[in-house]
């Protein structure tokens, strides 16, 4: 696709946009002058909501099923799963933090009683 092609020519400086990848950073330069929180909204549907490069074929294959299916519907089913994506991770490290924590109280309490 031509964004893709456009994207992969003005790669950045990092790890993954040197392999390819396309990069948050270079995907918002290439849309400036659009919605800059739709930008960041497709990114976010692009990448599942699990970080900041997307694998080419991943891409491509992202926009194939959005322009398929009707495009709104697969695009806010992505978009819903890695809001999904990120509600469960931080989640997940709430749990672990408040694990954490009562580890630290018990071993509070128990170094205090003692």
């Amino acid at each position: 696709f031509h964004l893709l092609k456009k994207i992969s020519k003005n790669s950045g400086d990092s790890y993954f946009a040197t392999k390819g990848y396309i990069v948050e950073s270079d995907f918002i330069n290439n849309l400036k002058g659009c919605n800059p929180l739709a930008v960041f909204e497709a990114f976010d549907a692009l990448a599942g909501g699990k970080g900041s490069a997307i694998a080419p074929d991943d891409f491509d294959s992202s926009l194939i099923r959005w322009r398929s299916s009707g495009g709104v519907d697969a695009f806010a089913e992505d978009l819903q799963k890695s809001a999904l994506v990120r509600l469960s991770s931080y989640s997940f490290l709430l749990f672990l933090l408040f694990i954490v924590s009562d580890l630290i109280v018990e071993s509070g309490i128990n170094g205090f009683m003692s």
